[in-house]
């Protein structure tokens, strides 16, 4: 609600032709609703935060693709490289559903190397097979 009418403000100051205003407020609009999506699909689910305001560090991870979507590849990637991804199976089975290869690799070394993940490489080896035909 408040981004959403603090953008508006913001728009109804500009100095553009109004029809120029409508499209813009239309197109901001379609790229939030998308964004909330997204965070509620990929995002909310494997970190749990409780304010909106802990997501804000992820939009400047969000990759764009020229029909107007998400690019969840390179938006996961980001993140992920960014360090705003934790440590978590939830992570594990998003990079692998998205086919993010390089960051796949890279998560295996990192918990395979860390006694502090032993549980997971477990956990990630013996629910693979649960979990591998299944669509989040």
């Amino acid at each position: 609600e408040t981004i959403s009418s603090d953008m508006h403000q913001e728009l109804n100051s500009l100095r553009i032709p109004e029809a120029l205003r409508k499209d813009l407020k239309l197109s901001i609009g379609t790229m939030g609703t998308r964004i909330k999506h997204w965070l509620h699909r990929d995002i909310i689910y494997v970190e749990r935060k409780t304010k909106w305001e802990d997501y804000v560090p992820y939009l400047d991870h969000i990759h764009w693709t020229s029909y107007g979507c998400i690019d969840t590849t390179k938006t996961l990637r980001s993140l992920y490289s960014s360090g705003l991804l934790p440590m978590n199976y939830l992570t594990w089975i998003n990079l692998c559903n998205r086919c993010v290869e390089d960051s796949i690799e890279d998560f295996w070394k990192k918990i395979r190397k860390k006694k502090e993940y032993r549980n997971l490489v477990s956990e990630l080896i013996n629910g693979w097979d649960v979990d591998a035909h299944r669509i989040y």
